[in-house]
């Protein structure tokens, strides 16, 4: 049976379809939790970016913090690019950058 994760701790492609998530964690100076999260969705990986203590996918019913992927590579580049940054304002604006086109 595949593996769930991989050696450097991520969660595997086969971890992901079975449901797993790949979630690290930034923490603001104030104290607040920032959850990003890498998952699977059907044929596409979705990188979700959101406070722990907030709606996660809509702000007054506007779509933010989440970019969606063909490939793993490029959802893993993304997210691995978000938590280098370390400054949870850039990692919401990248994923509705990543995303505008959507809410046109």
């Amino acid at each position: 049976m595949p593996e769930t994760k991989l050696a450097d701790g991520r969660v595997s492609a086969y971890g992901l379809a079975c449901g797993y998530i790949d979630r690290d964690t930034l923490v603001t100076e104030s104290g607040r939790v920032f959850h990003v999260d890498l998952t699977a969705n059907g044929c596409t990986y979705d990188v979700d970016a959101y406070y722990a203590d907030e709606p996660r996918y809509r702000i007054d019913g506007v779509v933010v913090g989440w970019a969606q992927f063909d490939r793993l590579t490029d959802a893993r580049r993304f997210k691995a690019k978000l938590m280098r940054a370390g400054d949870v304002g850039m990692a919401h604006a990248a994923c509705i950058a990543a995303m505008s086109h959507l809410l046109d």
